[in-house]
């Protein structure tokens, strides 16, 4: 009852309005109706119109879920500028009847419209709504619409609704600028009793500025499915290859190729090693290249690389002919002492002190070298490879009773190889004694003539 009274107070005061200013009864009439139907009507035109363009599917990085992009021509028909976040606001997504929710994708995506994006009043523009999909996802209707007010605000319109099947969408991606391939594979380990795998990569930069293999690639290998450690090779190691090994941040020049090696940490010795890279500075972490290593002959197959293996053994020998007791010259109390030959297999002149570290044990102890009048001639000199000579070391023995322990390693190999070890009674010592002065008619003075 109110609103009528208030209704019909409104039009005595238009009408008095209307006959006082001359404007007449027709005038009046026009005005309000004009004014009446402006109340009691609203306006058919969207703030926003949209027109599906097309939708398409993008990796999110090796972290998270992947993105589904939607573009659509936008129109803006309001009175003022409007963004991208206005119009992609009033968009919503489902996938086979669950709704999606909003997504946010890496600004390194070069597919990204940014949400900066203006559009100016009857402007029409190309804009671009992002939704998250689930973890696991292959088939089913993906369902878009949108829906916008009207440009009185008084009632909102569906302006768009699409329905696409999901797995007809298009998945796109980042090709990297760069390459990597396995050179090859060889097993070994780091003398502590870890098996070691050396994988060596050919690094080549296709892009348009200097880069490096660690500084733009990451580089990850597997063993049952868990990543494996970095490692590196001991000192002295024969596959050491410090170049090679340095090359990982080493930048080179577009077009360019570079050795790379990485060791890794086995967890055994016989399951594969998968090996993954993918590219650090793509949006959607690009495969690189993605290779099993077979670490067995049963395991390997046409679509592997088959590991290697090197002979990492020592480049010396140390052969003992005979280990006898005498008394030296220059001591009195009785002393070990082996004779036989050192053999240089190496490349480069070596001595025999400079690569056997010889040791002698007579219960638990060590025991002190005896110095042999002569022997230092071929102890000490240095011999051209694939050379060798004759060898005499000696030992003070504590007492004639205890067992005497030989230990010969080559102090330059990384895992302390042992080119000789033997354990002697003093009775084979003695027997060795009298057959060695037997065999050659004589008792040789470096043994002692008083033995």
């Amino acid at each position: 009852m109110k609103k009528v009274q208030r209704f019909l107070v409104s039009m005595v005061l238009v009408c008095s309005l209307a006959f006082t200013s001359g404007c007449g009864p027709v005038g009046f009439y026009v005005r309000l109706g004009s004014s009446l139907l402006s109340r009691f009507t609203s306006s058919s035109t969207p703030i926003h119109n949209y027109e599906f363009s097309e939708a398409f599917i993008c990796s999110n990085g090796t972290d998270g879920n992947d993105l589904l992009f939607v573009n659509y021509m936008g129109t803006n028909n309001a009175d003022e500028n409007e963004t991208q976040i206005s119009f992609s606001l009033d968009m919503s997504a489902t996938l086979n009847g669950t709704p999606l929710e909003s997504g946010y994708p890496m600004y390194s995506n070069p597919y990204v419209i940014s949400d900066d994006t203006t559009v100016a009043p009857d402007e029409q523009k190309l804009l671009q709504a992002v939704f998250e999909l689930p973890s696991e996802y292959s088939t089913g209707d993906l369902h878009l619409t949108c829906s916008s007010y009207t440009e009185d605000y008084k009632k909102k319109l569906d302006v768009m609704d699409e329905t696409i099947k999901i797995e007809e969408l298009e998945r796109k991606g980042s090709v990297s600028q760069y390459s990597a391939a396995i050179e090859g594979a060889v097993l070994t380990d780091d003398g502590e009793g870890n098996n070691l795998l050396i994988v060596d990569y050919i690094f080549t930069n296709n892009s348009q500025e200097a880069a490096s293999f660690l500084g733009s690639l990451d580089a990850k290998a597997f063993q049952n499915g868990v990543e494996l450690s970095s490692a590196y090779l001991p000192y002295n190691h024969p596959l050491s290859d410090d170049e090679k090994e340095g090359n990982g941040y080493k930048d080179i020049q577009p077009g360019v190729s570079i050795e790379f090696r990485q060791i890794y940490q086995l967890s055994d010795n016989v399951s594969n090693v998968d090996v993954k890279i993918v590219d650090s500075y793509s949006f959607d972490s690009a495969s690189v290249l993605e290779k099993s290593i077979a670490l067995t002959d049963a395991s390997a197959t046409a679509d592997t690389i088959k590991a290697g293996s090197a002979d990492t053994s020592s480049k010396f020998s140390f052969r003992v002919d005979a280990a006898v007791i005498g008394i030296n010259e220059n001591y009195t109390a009785p002393a070990v002492f082996l004779v036989g030959e050192f053999t240089n297999n190496s490349d480069e002149s070596m001595s025999f002190s400079s690569v056997v570290d010889a040791k002698a044990q007579q219960g638990g102890y060590s025991l002190s070298s005896s110095y042999i009048t002569g022997a230092s001639t071929f102890n000490y000199n240095d011999i051209e490879p694939g050379t060798t000579i004759p060898v005499i070391i000696g030992y003070e023995l504590f007492d004639l009773d205890t067992d005497v322990t030989i230990t010969a390693t080559d102090s330059t190999h990384y895992a302390n190889e042992v080119l000789f070890t033997q354990t002697y009674t003093i009775n084979e010592l003695i027997n060795n004694t009298r057959y060695f002065a037997d065999q050659y008619g004589i008792i040789d003075e470096e043994l002692g003539e008083d033995f």
